[in-house]
């Protein structure tokens, strides 16, 4: 592993610039917009594919982008959202945990 340390934040951003994944992380939005797609129209096993296949983008992506930011955090965001699409779509009219709190009733 090579390490650089920046002389100032011009020679940092500079850097941070050389490894910006930006586009990439706006391509992988728009795989997921895609892949939310399917929930209307696709079978179990494409709903299952195209989640395996988002999957693995986004470690893929996550493999290159040596300075994680908010653009990596949204992507993880989306990822977990199409997952929990995906599992309330398979489990239409099945009970659903809720974060409210229990109210006791004495």
């Amino acid at each position: 592993m090579l390490t650089l340390q920046a002389d100032d934040e011009e020679q940092d951003a500079t850097f941070k610039a050389l490894f910006d994944r930006g586009e990439q992380y706006l391509e992988f939005a728009q795989t997921l917009k895609e892949a939310k797609t399917l929930l209307k129209i696709g079978t179990e096993v494409e709903l299952r594919k195209a989640l395996r296949s988002v999957g693995q983008q986004l470690l893929s992506l996550q493999a290159i982008d040596f300075f994680p930011a908010k653009d990596q955090d949204r992507a993880l965001s989306g990822l977990n959202s199409l997952r929990n699409d995906v599992e309330n779509h398979r489990s239409l009219g099945e009970p659903k945990s809720r974060a409210n709190d229990i109210k006791r009733h004495q």
